[in-house]
């Protein structure tokens, strides 16, 4: 029993784990930044999954699924930008400059 009661703390300890991930990634995309894919997640060693956290760790899916939506879509949402950042930048970069005029006077003194 104690086995199985290890495994089941390392699978809560892992599940907290991602949920926390998930949740500090959701703020990085709500502030307009996107997240780093250098996790380094490797699959934990724990053993079966212990039937009693089956739904937690089916939401903890999908809401990874649902995150690398919204970071692939922020990811091209970022390239576009970019994209046309860079086209406007070429557009002004062909603007010839303007010829400099030495400054006259600025206004005609009528009562002097």
């Amino acid at each position: 029993m104690s086995a199985r009661r290890d495994s089941s703390s390392g699978w809560e300890d892992e599940l907290d784990r991602l949920e926390a991930q998930i949740a500090a990634d959701s703020r990085m995309l709500a502030a307009g930044q996107i997240p780093s894919d250098e996790s380094g997640w490797q699959p934990p060693r724990l053993g079966p999954l212990p039937p009693d956290l089956a739904p937690r760790a089916r939401q903890v899916q999908k809401d990874l699924s649902e995150l690398g939506k919204q970071v692939t879509s922020a990811m091209r949402k970022n390239q576009e930008e970019q994209r046309r950042a860079g086209e406007e930048r070429d557009k002004l970069r062909k603007i010839p400059p303007e010829k400099k005029i030495e400054p006259g006077p600025r206004y005609l003194d009528l009562e002097g």
